[in-house]
């Protein structure tokens, strides 16, 4: 969602937090230089969890692999983040950890443990939406499948 013209810089869209340190921005900034092709500022970084999740409480309506590569794209990064020392020193970190703590909390909400990836794959990879369209579903298979409401698309 693009910010509108009213809205200050650092503000998260989805979620209503205002990020104001213009040190713990470009700090943020330098810290996922590191870790992304691009540097991003934490507005975007939240906005972009919190867009995914969106998808998901919508019902998922892409393949598991291309929700694969979006959690790659969108939380992945966010788990450095949140253990990346230079960012710790800062109070708007903490507003940070507890954007994410929310996001992580309903992406759990809307999905389900599923054997899809080994124990050892982050948290959020073996997780599968409760909800999904029919690309989704049709990927699925046995009891995953039937676990799986289909949304769109032929029943």
């Amino acid at each position: 969602m693009p910010p509108l013209a009213n809205e200050p810089p650092g503000y998260c869209h989805r979620n209503n937090i205002l990020f104001e340190d213009p040190q713990y921005a470009a700090q943020f900034r330098e810290a996922t230089r590191e870790l992304l092709p691009r540097a991003k500022s934490v507005t975007a970084v939240v906005d972009g969890w919190a867009d995914l999740v969106a998808k998901v409480e919508a019902g998922y309506n892409a393949s598991p692999p291309e929700l694969e590569d979006a959690l790659s794209t969108a939380r992945e990064p966010i788990d450095a983040l949140l253990l990346e020392g230079s960012l710790h020193g800062f109070p708007e970190h903490r507003k940070f950890i507890r954007a994410v703590q929310q996001l992580d909390t309903r992406f759990m909400e809307l999905t389900f443990e599923a054997p899809l990836h080994p124990e050892d794959f982050a948290w959020y990879h073996r997780r599968v939406p409760y909800r999904a369209g029919p690309e989704y579903v049709d990927f699925l298979s046995g009891d995953l499948k039937r676990k799986v409401e289909r949304i769109g698309g032929n029943s």
